[in-house]
């Protein structure tokens, strides 16, 4: 962010956003290429990664001065971490150790209790984990809410396309990849017309959102009417993934540009590791909802009636995605006209 100037933010973190889903889309195929050799490879594969990634970052990025403050909160990072990961434990086994059992229930109530405390030391402590005061800047907070809303949605997608055809139609690692490449070839596009629109002022925000997420829920409705136990790639398949990737290509830049616009250059580092932070959460959670709602037969095969459900529970969030950035965005229009209403009268009185 601070490698920009302000004009040029938001399109930086529309094009770093795309970048990302492309990333994400493709992934599988990279993976599956490399588990031809040895599935040890899809680890060892990172290390020269991101060593070029470290000597790039040292060479092309500016130099820029860190926030200054008291050491981050380390307790509290640990308690959020076991809350995100005692309800991703519980949702994932809650089929197999059954929802009304002690250890489910005892998970959930670790979930809770641990995100109250994690929520708790968050608003007293100097350096928080989870820093409330950002939620207050106007925009910030119903962006954070889309995102984690856009993720959810999209880390089950990958992972139910992986399943769809590696599990049920018995497709090999490389060829689920291959299956998914079209979406990642339109989301870099869709997310540069999006800019192109809004830069023109040929569309606003809530018209991006609401018309990527209306795709994207679109898309995987396709798959929901679609998609059957035999494979069928085109169009079964193959529609739904071009309407997902252009939704996606609408959303993600926009939500994630809204999310970290508004951040003072102060608070840039922590700014963009909360978005990054909700992002994660939101790619583990939708990993472990989608789980959930298929009910895994014993057999151990994923069928393609828990797909149905894994799908609808994804059109569903898609559609609601852009609920919180439009509602927490007329309450600080309206907070702020208000302000300035009262401002007025005050100077009318003085």
């Amino acid at each position: 962010l601070q490698a920009y100037p302000r004009g040029r933010r938001a399109g930086a973190v529309r094009i770093w956003t795309a970048m990302g889903s492309v990333a994400a889309v493709i992934g599988p195929l990279a993976g599956g290429a490399l588990v031809q050799a040895s599935w040890r490879w899809v680890f060892l594969v990172n290390i020269p990664i991101g060593v070029a990634a470290i000597a790039a970052g040292l060479r092309r990025l500016p130099a820029a001065r860190g926030e200054r403050g008291p050491f981050p909160d380390v307790i509290g990072t640990i308690v959020l971490i076991v809350s995100v990961g005692a309800l991703t434990l519980a949702l994932v086994q809650g089929n197999e150790w059954h929802w009304d059992s002690a250890r489910i229930i005892g998970l959930f109530a670790v979930a809770a209790v641990t995100l109250a405390w994690a929520l708790l030391r968050a608003g007293r402590h100097p350096s928080p984990a989870f820093d409330l005061g950002l939620l207050r800047v106007p925009g910030v907070g119903g962006a954070l809410a889309s995102t984690f809303l856009l993720c959810t949605a999209f880390g089950a997608m990958i992972f139910s396309l992986v399943l769809l055809a590696e599990d049920t139609w018995g497709w090999s690692a490389l060829d689920s990849g291959l299956a998914a490449a079209p979406n990642a070839a339109l989301v870099l596009p869709a997310a540069m017309l999006a800019g192109l629109l809004l830069g023109r002022r040929l569309a606003t925000v809530p018209v991006m959102m609401t018309t990527g997420s209306l795709l994207y829920a679109a898309g995987i409705g396709w798959w929901r009417w679609g998609v059957h136990a035999a494979p069928a790639y085109v169009p079964n398949l193959l529609g739904g993934l071009l309407l997902a990737g252009v939704g996606l290509g609408f959303t993600m830049p926009v939500v994630f540009g809204a999310a970290t616009a508004p951040l003072p250059p102060h608070r840039f580092a922590t700014g963009s590791a909360l978005v990054n932070m909700v992002r994660q959460v939101g790619i583990t959670l939708g990993v472990a909802l989608l789980v959930a709602v298929m009910r895994t037969p014993a057999s151990g095969i994923v069928s393609i009636a828990g797909l149905d459900r894994g799908w609808v529970m994804m059109a569903i969030i898609a559609v609601v995605v852009p609920l919180p950035m439009l509602v927490r965005g007329r309450a600080a229009g309206a907070a702020g006209a208000a302000g300035t209403a009262g401002e007025d009268h005050q100077a009318a009185v003085r």
